[in-house]
C-alpha cells in the first residue's frame, strides 16, 4: 500500500486503518509505503526507493493508493510488471478506483448554497498541481454548470485552490482574501477541503461575519474528526472506515485473481445538517438529521 506523507488530515490515516483490519481479516499481508514525495525526488526518497525495488522483484500481489499520486515513472512501473493497482480517486482513466465522487460532492454542495438564495459563490479547494488538466476542467464545468441552471455565474476571483491545505493558515488566507479584496462580499462559501475548512473558520470568526446572515458555509468533513465552528455550517460528511472497507474488498478480489466490478466504487456522503442555534446543542458539529447524499 501506498500512502501519502504530507497532508495534515487524519483521513489517509483512518483510512488506513480500516484497510488494515479488513486485509487481516482476510489473512492478507500488507506493508505501507510513504512514497509520495515532490514531483521528481522519487528515485532519491528512501522508502520510495524500497518501493520501486519490492516492484521490480514482485514481492506484493496489488498496490493500493490511499492518498495523493504517484509520479509516472512509478505508475509506468508497476504497469511494466503486471501489478495492479487500486487508486484513490475516481476518475475514467484509472482501471480501478475507491474515493469519494468529487464531481457530485462539488456538485450537490453548490446547489445546496443556491436552494438557501445564494448567488454569489466562492469556492475553496485544494487544486493539486499534478491533478490532470481535464480533471480540472471538468471540475470547474461542472460548478459553472449547476450556477447557470440557477441564473448563477462564477466569479474566478472567487475561486482558489492554489495554497497546500499543509501551508499554515492556506484556507485562512484564501478566505480573507476573498472577503477582504473587494466590496462586494460572496453570500455563500463552499470548501471542499477539510484541512482549508479549519482555517476558514478562524478568519470568519476573526472577520466577525455573520453566518448565515451575511454568509452560508457548506464544507466537506470527515466523520468523527469534524472542525466545530461558533456557525452553522452544513456538512458533507465521508466515513473513512467506509472507504478503507471498499478499497480492502477491491485489493482483495485483485489478490485473488478476481476482476472487481464495479471497478470504480464511490464512497458517498451524508449531509450533517446544523442544528438550532440558542440551544444546548447549538456547536453545529452536533448533528440533528441525516440525509444520504
Amino acid at each position: 500500500m501506498a500512502l501519502a506523507r504530507d497532508l495534515p488530515s487524519t483521513y489517509p490515516i483512518r483510512v488506513l486503518s480500516s484497510l488494515s483490519v479488513y486485509l487481516a481479516e482476510q489473512r492478507l499481508t500488507a506493508k505501507v509505503y510513504f512514497v509520495c514525495p515532490p514531483p521528481g525526488k522519487l528515485e532519491s526518497d528512501p522508502t520510495s526507493r524500497e518501493f520501486l525495488r519490492d516492484i521490480r522483484q514482485k514481492r506484493f500481489s496489488a498496490v493500493a493508493i490511499i492518498q495523493g499520486m504517484l509520479p509516472e515513472a512509478a505508475r509506468e512501473l508497476m504497469e511494466q510488471n503486471g501489478v495492479p493497482v487500486v487508486w484513490n480517486s475516481v476518475l475514467a482513466a484509472e482501471r480501478y478506483a475507491v474515493g469519494g465522487d468529487y464531481l457530485q460532492t462539488l456538485r450537490e454542495g453548490t446547489r445546496r448554497l443556491l436552494e438557501q438564495e445564494c448567488r454569489k459563490i466562492a469556492w475553496l479547494e485544494w487544486d493539486h498541481p499534478q491533478t490532470p488538466r481535464l480533471a480540472r476542467d471538468a471540475a470547474l464545468q461542472a460548478f459553472q454548470s449547476v450556477l447557470s441552471d440557477f441564473g448563477a455565474v462564477a466569479r474566478p476571483e472567487w475561486i482558489r485552490g492554489d495554497l497546500h491545505p499543509s501551508l499554515e493558515g492556506a484556507g485562512y488566507e484564501e478566505f480573507r482574501e476573498i472577503w477582504t479584496g473587494r466590496s462586494e462580499k460572496p453570500d455563500g462559501l463552499l470548501v471542499m477541503d477539510d484541512v482549508l475548512f479549519q482555517d476558514v473558520v478562524t478568519a470568519i470568526e476573526e472577520l466577525r461575519i455573520d453566518v448565515p446572515s451575511q454568509l452560508k458555509v457548506v464544507a466537506t468533513a470527515n466523520k468523527g474528526t469534524v472542525t466545530c465552528p461558533l456557525f452553522p455550517a452544513t456538512r458533507m460528511e465521508v466515513d473513512p472506515a467506509a472507504a478503507g472497507q471498499a478499497v480492502g474488498e477491491m485489493v482483495a478480489q485483485l489478490v485473488r485473481g478476481e476482476t472487481p466490478e464495479p471497478r470504480h466504487v464511490a464512497v458517498p456522503f451524508r449531509w450533517v445538517e446544523p442544528v438550532t442555534q440558542g440551544t444546548v446543542e447549538d456547536q453545529s458539529c452536533w448533528p440533528r438529521s441525516f440525509g444520504q447524499g
